[in-house]
């Protein structure tokens, strides 16, 4: 299975990114925001998001 992360994905075509990639069995997406109230859509319709901020290199390890 492949699995991609997407980063970006609360925003308008991150967000339908991860519902058209979600649709493929054999594709594991990973949503990633930087917090949970822009993930909240994603979570809503059954995604596992990630949150942090790719930029910070401690944070970007645990995404």
């Amino acid at each position: 299975m492949t699995k991609i992360a997407v980063l970006g994905a609360n925003g308008q075509v991150g967000a339908e990114l991860c519902l058209i990639l979600a649709n493929h069995r054999d594709v594991e997406v990973v949503p990633v925001c930087r917090n949970r109230a822009g993930s909240a859509f994603l979570r809503y319709h059954g995604l596992r998001c990630r949150h942090g901020l790719p930029a910070d290199p401690a944070q970007a390890a645990a995404l």
